[in-house]
């Protein structure tokens, strides 16, 4: 949500500097939010469309063309931008449909002024972006030049943020990626090894109160990585934490989770994300991600949620931390819990939420562990 009002208030206004950030999201407290766009600027048809097709129906599939060009080309993604996601999956889309002269560079980017300052090695490390135009360049006169340092020579170069390099792979994701669970269990357990055990640990979600999304893959300033610390203390969320002993943990691809859920509401949200715990007890996001859930019944149900990708190492003395929780506002359209459409929803119901662990609901982070030696 907190994309389509930022591009939609900011390219509707006539003034569109002048909109505090601060504004755009009291706008999306209003309730109906087809309303939030009326009562700030004016009523916005980029903004409607967005509410009014809240799911991919057909209004969105007649814009898609996905994997259409045969034209080889190098597509460049960020970690914390808006448009990974949908980028990886337009570049899988080519390569499935014959394009296989292309090249990803996934990097330490986000869309607007970073959180948290983090050069990660500088341009040395992370590439100039004079090298991806003489690529380019090369390439179109039929040159084929080859990619050079730091990036490698390879269909994917993927950023491994925090170990500061790139690995080079033909496939994604890369074939010494593999997924691991990391089970829940009381007490913040966070590990490899199941919880011997089964129970449950619960929250309450105020739609009323969100969340509130600091940094991350959204659109605007201070976005990226950034300090979560000021979340620390909110009631309404779960903590799961592991210490990163002995070697370091570097994840590289995409990040799931499936928990096993209940509520005393039918339709809600949760919402999953991984962060870093630094020896000076800073806390950076490194990938969030969520899912609207509806259940059948008050007995616990098994769901799949989409945390997105990354490439980020957990060095040792860190800590590795979950956490989970029913918003994550603005960067998601917080749940009202009524069931209603988004474009009308008005009623705010609270929700009393459960996560199960142990026996037959083994809750788990299931996480990409790239496997390296780690000698530098």
């Amino acid at each position: 949500m907190h994309t389509a009002v930022v591009w939609g208030f900011q390219n509707a206004s006539q003034t569109s500097n002048t909109i505090p950030p601060q504004k755009l999201v009291e706008a999306m407290k209003i309730l109906p939010l087809s309303v939030s766009d009326d009562s700030t600027i004016k009523d916005i048809q980029f903004v409607n469309d967005w509410l009014l097709h809240e799911k991919y129906d057909r209004y969105w599939q007649k814009m898609n063309f996905r994997g259409i060009t045969k034209s080889p080309l190098i597509s460049i993604a960020g970690w914390y931008d808006i448009f990974l996601k949908t980028q990886i999956a337009d570049f899988e889309a080519l390569s499935a449909n014959g394009n296989k002269g292309g090249r990803l560079i996934i990097g330490p980017f986000c869309h607007g002024n970073q959180g948290e300052k983090n050069e990660y090695g500088g341009q040395k490390k992370t590439g100039k972006p004079s090298l991806i135009y003489k690529y380019t360049k090369g390439y179109l006169k039929g040159k084929g030049l080859k990619l050079t340092s730091p990036f490698k020579d390879e269909k994917y170069n993927l950023f491994i943020m925090e170990r500061n390099e790139y690995i080079g792979s033909n496939v994604w994701p890369p074939k010494e990626t593999s997924t691991v669970p990391y089970y829940l269990g009381p007490s913040g357990y966070l590990g490899k090894m199941k919880y011997d055990g089964t129970g449950n640990l619960s929250y309450d979600y105020t739609p009323s109160d969100p969340y509130p999304s600091i940094g991350g893959t959204i659109l605007g300033d201070a976005v990226g990585p950034a300090r979560q610390n000021p979340n620390t203390d909110r009631k309404d969320q779960l903590v799961f934490e592991m210490n990163i002993t002995n070697k370091p943990l570097a994840l590289l691809g995409p990040v799931t989770a499936t928990l096993w859920l209940s509520s005393d509401v039918t339709c809600t949200d949760f919402i999953v994300g991984i962060q870093d715990v630094f020896p000076d007890g800073k806390i950076i996001n490194i990938q969030e991600g969520g899912a609207k859930v509806r259940f059948g019944s008050v007995q616990p149900e098994k769901k799949e949620i989409s945390v997105w990708a990354t490439g980020y190492q957990l060095n040792t003395g860190h800590k590795l931390r979950v956490i989970i929780t029913s918003s994550w506002f603005p960067r998601f359209n917080r749940s009202l819990n009524s069931c209603e459409p988004i474009f009308s929803a008005n009623v705010i119901v609270n929700a009393h939420q459960k996560i199960w662990f142990g026996g037959d609901t083994p809750s788990s982070v299931n996480l990409p562990v790239y496997k390296t030696d780690f000698k530098k």
